[in-house]
Formats: C-alpha cells, sequence, structure tokens
C-alpha cells in the first residue's frame, strides 16, 4: 500500500490516449504517444500545485502491436518521461485490443489541506496564463493538412519538418506538451492562487469549467486574447486561442492584491504569464469577452472526446 510521508496527503489523477480520438497510429511514433501518455498526467498533477510521485500503466494494443516492437518503443518513451519528472512506475496492465488505449493513473503528494481547486476563484480575483494557448490545435491542423508519413521521434527533426518557426512550435506542442509543473508548485508554495486548472479541452471550455465550479463569471480582455494569436504565427485564428484543446497550460486566479506582486517576482523559468481578465461573483457563471466596447458571451467550443 502506498502511503504518502507524514504531512503530505495523496492526489490522484487519470488520463487516456485514444487511436482515432487522440492520435492517428499512421503519424505518432509509438516512443512520442508513450511520452505524451504520461506528460498529459503530469499536467493535472500541475493543476493542484502537486508533486509527482508514482504511475500506474494500462496498455491495451492490438496482437500484432504487442508482440512488436511498437510496445516497447512506447514503453521506453513513457519511463523516459518517468525518469525526467521523477515518476516510480509501480504497476500496470496489458490487454489485447482492436485499437490503442493507454491509460495512466498517476499520484502525487501535496502539504496536507494545500491542494488548488477549482472552486477557489473570488469577486475581483485576476485571471492570468502560464504558457501559450491554441499552439496545438494549429499543430493538429498540421498533422492533417500536410498528411505526414510516420514522424522521427527526436525533438530537433521534428522542429525541422516545416519550414514557418512558428508552425514547427505548434506541431510540437501538439505531439509533447509542456506541463506546467514547476509554476503550479510555486504557486502552491507561496499560496498566490485562489484556483487553478490546466487548458486541456479548450480556453473558454476549461475557463467555464472554474467559472461553474467558482460561481463567477470571468471577464477576459480581448487584447490579451489579440496578443495570444499573434504570437502564433500567420495561420494562428482566435478559434484556436479561444477553443483548441491540448495546450496544457494553467490558469490560475488571484487576489487583486497579489497580482502586482506575482507579475514582479513569477519565475522566468516557468513559461510567460500573461494577465486573462478578471472574475466577478454572478448567478450565471460564464466566460465572457471585452473588446473595449462591449461585452460578448463566449460559448464553450473545445475538444469533444465523444466526437
Amino acid at each position: 500500500m502506498l502511503t504518502p510521508p507524514p504531512g503530505d496527503q495523496l492526489v490522484v489523477s487519470t488520463d487516456s490516449l485514444t487511436e482515432e480520438v487522440h492520435f492517428k497510429r499512421s503519424q505518432i511514433p509509438p516512443s512520442i504517444l508513450g511520452r505524451k501518455a504520461l506528460l498529459v498526467n503530469i499536467s493535472d498533477l500541475a493543476a493542484m500545485g502537486a508533486r509527482p510521485w508514482f504511475c500506474l500503466l494500462a496498455l491495451s494494443l492490438p496482437e500484432d502491436l504487442a508482440r512488436s516492437s511498437y510496445s516497447s518503443a512506447l514503453l521506453e518513451g513513457f519511463l523516459g518521461e518517468t525518469r525526467r519528472w521523477g515518476v516510480d512506475l509501480v504497476g500496470g496492465n496489458l490487454t489485447g485490443s482492436s485499437i490503442i488505449q493507454v491509460n495512466v493513473t498517476i499520484g502525487g503528494t501535496i502539504d496536507h489541506g494545500q491542494s488548488i481547486k477549482r472552486d477557489g476563484c473570488r469577486d475581483g480575483d485576476s485571471l492570468y496564463l502560464v504558457g501559450h494557448v491554441g499552439r496545438s490545435s494549429r499543430g493538429l491542423q498540421l498533422l492533417h493538412e500536410l498528411n505526414f508519413d510516420m514522424l522521427p521521434t527526436r525533438e530537433e527533426e521534428l522542429l525541422e519538418l516545416v519550414k514557418d518557426p512558428h508552425d514547427a512550435l505548434c506541431l510540437l506542442s501538439h505531439l509533447l506538451p509542456a506541463p506546467r509543473l514547476r509554476a503550479g508548485i510555486w504557486l502552491r508554495q507561496r499560496k498566490l492562487a485562489n484556483s487553478m486548472i490546466d487548458v486541456s479541452d479548450g480556453l473558454v471550455a476549461d475557463l467555464q469549467r472554474l467559472a461553474e465550479a467558482s460561481g463567477v463569471e470571468i471577464v477576459i480582455d480581448g487584447s490579451t486574447l489579440e496578443l495570444l494569436r499573434s504570437e502564433g504565427g500567420e495561420r494562428m485564428t482566435l478559434e484556436h486561442v479561444l477553443h483548441g484543446g491540448e495546450d496544457y497550460a494553467l490558469i490560475f486566479s488571484c487576489s487583486d492584491r497579489k497580482h502586482q506582486e506575482i507579475e514582479k517576482i513569477f519565475p522566468e523559468g516557468f513559461g510567460d504569464l500573461r494577465r486573462l481578465g478578471i472574475a466577478h461573483r454572478a448567478e450565471t457563471p460564464a466566460v465572457l469577452v471585452d473588446d473595449g466596447r462591449n461585452q460578448m458571451i463566449l460559448t464553450p467550443q473545445g475538444f469533444d472526446h465523444f466526437t
């Protein structure tokens, strides 16, 4: 039985990558699939400010892949990331299936009573983004547009596949997301964040989840959205920024008296920090954008796991 150290509490999350829902077998090398499977789960820990501890891996593979080098390459990629993030693989399962499914359960630890949840956003809180949004969905669009054969496994080679440097970063962001773990832990340790969530299903969709959990409306600054769009290159659209999934950036809220402090002391190496907007107590939780003249409600249109 896994027992956290004295004074710590256990936090657990689970996520999966399913063929034809999250990826195409013909395009994604097994080692990259294995790496991504752990990375998306690390992001869940980041959103709670938790330290990684252990994981379980359950693989469902067609028989021909289970008996080939495919399974060993997938496991090699997965284990490489466990070593990088200090996660112990403590068990798992392998079963036959007509499609590939990679299911990960991850456990972390946190100082008792200090987990950051989605329901702590308060009236007047500022909302911040750590990382980027829109890049992953633009990267997925590139995969469809260019119809790559099996991709290379090395990050350097992935960045050389497309000429536009913005598009290259988008492709890499889709294949190998960067969990904002250090930022999440830092915010939790300094008690700077009242609420937090990672962006897995789209900026608006996940802001809506935070708004509903906290009973607030969130008003996004339209100029910030335009800045995020412009940083993604000429082909990046507001649709990518607002509704693209699998970015694994962090969104957190903080009190008005702390937000100026955060902007001064936030470590540069943790990712780009941008103020998204402000929260207000509301009977009907919602996400809105303010363009300087009008406010418009944004309807979540992010990633749907059933389409």
